[in-house]
């Protein structure tokens, strides 16, 4: 929230802007909200992007992510959830400079993100 504070009070909208839903989706937070500006749904982006390498239990990195219904998890999360359980987890790979698909133009355009120092300032806390 401190991160989109800016860029909303710049397009004049700190009063009207509000999320419509907060939830999890395949594994990721989905953030739904009564709209923004290009700069603000970046930023939520992101952190929807981010959420998928957090563990959705103990908020540390996780290192998979379960089968089915689709779960972040770290080791020591994990090995006290399955202990003597056989489930199917597939390792996490972590990329910090994804592949955005964004339409301009009537046509899809490719941009790199780069989410490192927001990743080193997640995990400094």
């Amino acid at each position: 929230m401190e991160e989109i504070r800016e860029p909303l009070e710049k397009a004049g909208l700190t009063n009207t802007f509000y999320f419509t839903q907060v939830k999890e989706k395949y594994g990721e937070l989905c953030l739904y909200n009564n709209g923004a500006t290009e700069e603000v749904l970046d930023i939520i982006s992101k952190y929807e992007y981010l959420s998928q390498f957090v563990c959705d239990r103990c908020g540390k990195p996780a290192d998979y992510q379960t089968r089915g219904w689709i779960e972040n998890i770290c080791k020591k999360c994990y090995k006290a959830q399955y202990k003597d359980k056989e489930e199917q987890r597939y390792p996490i790979e972590l990329d910090l400079t994804p592949i955005k698909l964004r339409y301009m133009d009537d046509r899809f355009v490719e941009m790199k993100q780069d989410f490192t120092d927001t990743w080193e300032k997640y995990l400094e806390k």
